[in-house]
């Protein structure tokens, strides 16, 4: 085991406490981590991000792991110094990424990744890698009341779980449909004065798509 650690970190600094413990707790959290990372990739879908993160950790961490041995080497008194605010400064850069990344992915009420929007002549396309909670996907406003009944063509699907498309009017939702495949319909209302917007709802969704015409 401590072949392969060697080969993914380097060798530590066994003459020095401090080196040592720096070194197995990157080394335990790296591992620790991974699993983490696993499991949060398939619930959202984030598998290249997750990947260049498990592929970049050991890489970060030697080079800066090397560039205080060398501090140390050169020169023991301002080492000490060095070593302790570069080292901290990189335990807390860590520590932080994954605190964050852990709140947003399994507490988060709100977490929409891959998301991409174009909106060309009236007609906006949506993509979302996982969703969960609510997402935006376009807002509009009438100065004065339509004419008559107000129609927006949408074709959805989704590949996991269910979504939901919502109309909201004033904070109010005035319609809604729920899609949990491929769908194609409209979007129909009495139309008055204010403020809409259409959104998208999920427990948990993946591969979520959404065209809508607004000529």
């Amino acid at each position: 085991m401590k072949t392969i650690i060697y080969f993914i970190f380097g060798k530590p600094n066994l003459e020095h406490m401090f080196f040592r413990g720096v070194y197995w707790f990157g080394v335990v959290f790296y591992f620790l981590a991974i699993p983490i990372l696993i499991a949060q990739s398939f619930i959202s879908g984030e598998w290249v991000i997750n990947l260049i993160s498990i592929t970049l950790f050991p890489i970060i961490f030697r080079m800066v792991y090397s560039v205080n041995r060398l501090f140390h080497r050169s020169d023991k008194k301002v080492s000490k110094r060095l070593i302790i605010i570069f080292g901290s400064f990189f335990l807390f850069i860590t520590l932080s990424t994954g605190a964050i990344f852990a709140s947003v992915f399994f507490f988060g009420e709100n977490v929409a990744m891959n998301v991409s929007k174009t909106s060309i002549n009236g007609d906006v396309k949506l993509t979302i890698g996982s969703l969960k909670g609510h997402s935006s996907v376009e807002s509009f406003h009438f100065q004065e009341k339509p004419q008559s009944v107000v129609v927006i063509p949408y074709e959805a699907s989704v590949k996991e779980g269910d979504v939901v498309i919502y109309l909201e009017h004033s904070g109010n939702v005035i319609w809604e449909r729920k899609i949990d495949s491929s769908r194609s319909g409209e979007i129909t209302f009495e139309g008055e004065i204010g403020d809409y917007e259409v959104g998208v709802y999920a427990e948990e969704a993946k591969n979520i798509n959404l065209n809508l015409s607004f000529e």
